[in-house]
C-alpha cells in the first residue's frame, strides 16, 4: 500500500511507515502524477481532490485533516468507490477557547459579569454539542476559576431575540459544497 500525505499535517510523520510506503508532499503540490500509484491520501484543504487529480490514480481512500470537504468532489468519489473521511470537530476545543477569550474580553471591557448576560447561539455543531447547556460553557472556570465556575449564561433559544451577543456556528450538513 502507498499513501501520499500532506507534509504540513502536524504529528503525522512516522505513523504510517510501519504499515505502508509513505510519500510526503506539500499539499498544494499533490498532483495527478504524484497520486497516480497511491492507494490512499491524507490531505488538507490545499489539495483539491477531483477528476483531474484522481482519474489516473488508484486512490480508494481520502482522509482530510479538516472539518470541511469542499476541496473534495464527493460525488466523483462516490461514483468511483473512493471512501472519504474528515476530521469533524477537530478544532472545536480551539474554537471554544477562542470564544471564551473573546467573551472574557467583552465582559471585561463592558465591566459585566457572566451571570448578568445573555448569549445567543445560532446553529449547532461539535462545539456546542460538546458543551453543557447551562453554565459558562465549561470555559469560564478556566478564565476565572475563583468566580465563574458555575456562572449562568443563558443558552435558551427563547432568549435569542434579546441577546446582545450572538455566536454563529456553521450548521451540520451532509450536502456537498455548492461547487459540486
Amino acid at each position: 500500500m502507498k499513501v501520499i500525505i500532506d507534509r504540513d499535517i502536524p504529528f503525522v510523520g512516522g505513523l504510517l511507515e510501519p504499515y505502508a510506503e509513505v510519500l510526503y508532499q506539500r499539499g498544494e503540490l499533490i498532483d495527478a502524477r504524484a497520486a497516480a500509484d497511491c492507494d490512499a491520501m491524507l490531505i488538507r484543504t490545499r489539495t483539491r481532490c477531483d477528476a483531474a487529480l484522481l482519474d489516473s490514480s488508484r486512490v480508494r481512500f481520502i482522509a482530510t485533516a479538516t472539518i470541511g470537504y469542499d476541496h473534495i468532489d464527493t460525488r466523483y468519489c462516490r461514483e468511483h468507490a473512493i471512501e472519504v473521511r474528515r476530521a469533524e470537530g477537530c478544532n472545536a476545543r480551539g474554537v471554544l477557547q477562542w470564544v471564551a477569550g473573546a467573551l472574557a474580553h467583552l465582559l471585561a471591557a463592558d465591566h459585566l459579569t457572566p451571570d448578568r448576560c445573555t448569549l445567543g447561539i445560532v446553529g449547532v455543531g461539535h462545539l456546542w454539542s460538546d458543551t453543557p447547556a447551562t453554565g459558562a460553557f465549561g470555559c469560564c472556570a478556566a478564565i476565572r476559576r475563583d468566580r465563574c465556575a458555575r456562572a449562568a449564561i443563558s443558552f435558551r433559544s427563547t432568549s435569542l431575540p434579546h441577546a446582545p451577543t450572538y455566536l454563529r456556528s456553521t450548521p451540520r450538513s451532509t450536502t456537498p459544497h455548492a461547487a459540486w
